[in-house]
């Protein structure tokens, strides 16, 4: 448990550092479908079926929600006002380019579900920023970098929250 409320406590001192401002938890709830800023998904790999093809959506309206094979969506967070907007502000601001590994020389691993991270650009589509394959973290090339590792960071802090039993 102490685990639990000391990783809480960081993911929410990221988010602040991140955005300036922080943000309030919510319950389950069923949802409106808003414009997508940012997800990340998860699929394969040798886990239990809930956890096989998982998603954490960020929306428009502030909206973290959480979605699994055969369970129930949750309302993960919501983001403030000035998070959503500094959120929203690196993410159209990045262009993906080719992708890299971040330390080709690691060793690869089996059985590892592929992590895809993604955000809505200026154009309003899809691109992908980011993404773990065979336990080797892969990034695109692009002069707003540092806003990648930020998102990424950011949603790799929902997914771990949602890991929690609510």
């Amino acid at each position: 448990m102490k685990f639990h409320l000391t990783f809480v406590s960081s993911l929410f001192l990221s988010l602040a550092a991140f955005s300036g401002s922080p943000l309030a938890l919510g319950d389950s709830i069923p949802f409106q479908p808003q414009a997508l800023i940012a997800s990340v998904s998860t699929s394969g790999g040798f886990t239990r079926v809930p956890d096989a093809f998982t998603r954490i959506n960020i929306y428009q309206n502030g909206d973290v929600i959480w979605s699994a094979t055969d369970e129930p969506t949750r309302l993960l967070a919501k983001l403030s006002t000035s998070s959503l907007q500094t959120l929203k502000n690196a993410a159209v601001g990045i262009n993906p380019g080719r992708f890299v590994n971040a330390d080709p020389q690691a060793p690869e691993c089996a059985d590892a579900p592929r992590i895809s991270y993604t955000v809505t650009n200026k154009n309003g589509k899809q691109r992908e920023i980011s993404y773990v394959d065979n336990c080797k973290l892969y990034y695109a090339i692009d002069m707003n970098s540092g806003h990648i590792d930020n998102i990424r960071i950011m949603l790799d802090g929902f997914r771990s929250l949602s890991f929690l039993k609510y």
